[in-house]
């Protein structure tokens, strides 16, 4: 049985001091500063993901990752995921073109992760990523839908000596 927007609010039995929003069948409930709970009451999506479980999700996606197990990786992407690196001009559509395009990597490739943040749908990653060797830092931007990885764009730069010119102004950073 579907419901409506506002039939699914009234069955949550929002307090009145949380904001609520409704639009195109999206709610969103505003619990306290920074946390956010977001219900889509659509036929399209039925998943009820707050950040703290997207971010349990990536952080199982990368803990995957990191143990190179290709199989628990690709349990995270949606169907039809997408994934774009823009620099290269190449898009990958598929789960199984994805997992077929790692599975015969030539490469030796280890990952460091700096940082992950996000909200809501969409989230940003940083992190080195060694081929055979040589760090390349990368973000990745990743957009959730039906609870999995719907679409990923990854833009990688390779380190470069900083110039002497600006040394009075920065400081190195050594950790990435």
């Amino acid at each position: 049985m579907h419901r409506s927007s506002h039939e699914v609010i009234s069955l949550l039995k929002v307090p009145s001091p949380f904001s609520t929003a409704v639009l195109n069948g999206v709610i969103s409930l505003h619990l306290k500063p920074k946390r956010r709970l977001i219900i889509y009451a659509t036929d399209k999506s039925k998943w009820i993901l707050n950040n703290q479980e997207i971010r349990a999700i990536l952080d199982r996606y990368w803990e995957a990752t990191l143990a190179h197990n290709l199989e628990r990786v690709h349990e995270f992407y949606h169907d039809g995921v997408v994934v774009e690196f823009p620099q290269s001009g190449e898009r990958i559509r598929g789960k199984h073109n994805i997992y077929e395009l790692r599975a015969n990597y030539p490469a030796k490739v280890t990952f460091k992760i700096l940082r992950v943040r996000g909200e809501g749908n969409l989230w940003i990653i940083e992190l080195v990523i060694t081929y055979d060797g040589r760090p390349v830092n990368v973000v990745g931007i990743m957009e959730f839908r039906d609870g999995k990885i719907a679409h990923e764009t990854h833009y990688y730069a390779d380190p470069f000596e900083p110039p002497e010119w600006r040394s009075q102004w920065v400081e190195i950073i050594n950790d990435c």
